[in-house]
């Protein structure tokens, strides 16, 4: 429920509710609960909820990987905690 709100403020706004940080911590945890779901499932005989869980958790790193793709492609240089270089100003190569 609470990630469709989400997407749903980036498709309207183009904007990202979370920092690229917040986005970053939570692949780390999802992965680790989707691969200790994988094992869990595994050893206990593919019980419904390890089972439910393993298949689900990677759709949710799915959807963190598409809202940082969506923090890079909009390049809101704020989120990243850095200021925009425009690459393509005249004095960008010269020192």
């Amino acid at each position: 429920m609470h990630y469709t709100n989400v997407a749903g403020i980036q498709k309207r706004d183009g904007v990202d509710c979370y920092p690229v940080n917040v986005h970053c911590a939570m692949i780390v945890w999802d992965t680790m609960c989707s691969v200790m779901c994988w094992v869990l499932m595994i050893e206990y005989d593919f019980f419904w909820l390890f089972t439910l869980f393993g298949v689900l958790e990677p759709i949710w790193v799915i959807s963190e990987v598409m809202a940082i793709k969506t923090v890079v492609k909009t390049l809101d240089a704020n989120r990243f905690g850095f200021e925009p270089i425009e690459l393509y100003s005249p004095g960008f190569l010269q020192s």
